[in-house]
């Protein structure tokens, strides 16, 4: 999972980049089963800290639509998440060391919904710049609402509406480029790169794991990144807005 000179190219020009390698079968099966387990109620995995469950009112009923804080209650997370290959290309994007930020899965079950225009930047309050790194637990197609980048336009923060999404009109002028990706496969993309994806219109659902790192030299801010979003989310309950993050991105409905 080396970044080679065509990648950090790639990396530079668009804001993301594929990166050369796939998950092993037997690390991308333990993290369909932790999700499986996820999805069923089964949280803890044996960890002491609580997993962060989100839902959303779907066609089909309601639905799991993202789980994060899932470090400190999976192994092969903490594994992946602290060193390796996954770690070390991260690095190489970054020129220096890279430590890891923020996880999730987000599930976008069968008529799911999507994001709207958004730069991740914006919902991170520390440090100034973080690289994503999307693991396709499932195959991520245009009808299953795979990602839409907007390559070549990561180099600032675009402006943005109440919601802290890209203004509506700017976003229509961007050049959205789907990007497709096999079970397995890795997409990194800067917190600046504007990306968008769509509603789940298949029968299929289109599990994908993010990991969020920063610079190592910039400090460890993952306890503080989860006590701040724990805090914002309690002070907007029972508003009727289903929230997952500090920005109204997601454009799905509170469960009823």
């Amino acid at each position: 999972m080396h970044c080679d000179a065509g990648t950090l190219e790639d990396w530079e020009h668009n804001g993301f980049v594929r990166l050369t390698s796939k998950v092993d079968t037997s690390a991308l099966s333990d993290l369909r089963e932790f999700a499986d387990d996820i999805a069923s109620g089964n949280c803890s995995h044996g960890g002491n800290s609580p997993v962060l469950v989100h839902h959303e009112q779907t066609p089909h009923g309601v639905a799991i639509t993202r789980a994060e804080n899932l470090v400190p209650n999976h192994s092969g997370f903490r594994a992946l998440t602290s060193s390796g290959t996954l770690v070390d290309a991260v690095g190489r994007l970054f020129g220096e060391q890279a430590l890891l930020y923020k996880e999730k899965i987000n599930f976008k079950q069968p008529g799911g919904a999507g994001f709207a225009p958004h730069q991740d930047a914006t919902a991170y309050k520390f440090a100034d710049d973080h690289i994503t790194v999307m693991l396709a637990i499932d195959e991520a197609k245009i009808d299953n609402g795979c990602l839409e980048m907007a390559p070549g336009h990561h180099h600032d923060l675009l402006p943005t509406n109440g919601d802290g999404c890209i203004e509506p009109a700017i976003a229509a002028s961007l050049p959205w480029q789907p990007v497709e990706l096999a079970s397995g496969e890795l997409l990194a993309f800067s917190s600046r790169t504007p990306h968008r994806s769509a509603p789940n219109t298949s029968p299929r659902q289109r599990r994908a794991m993010f990991l969020t790192f920063n610079r190592r030299s910039a400090g460890d801010y993952r306890a503080a990144y989860y006590a701040d979003k724990i805090r914002h989310l309690a002070e907007h309950e029972g508003d009727g807005i289903q929230r997952v993050s500090t920005i109204g991105h997601f454009q799905g409905a509170a469960p009823t």
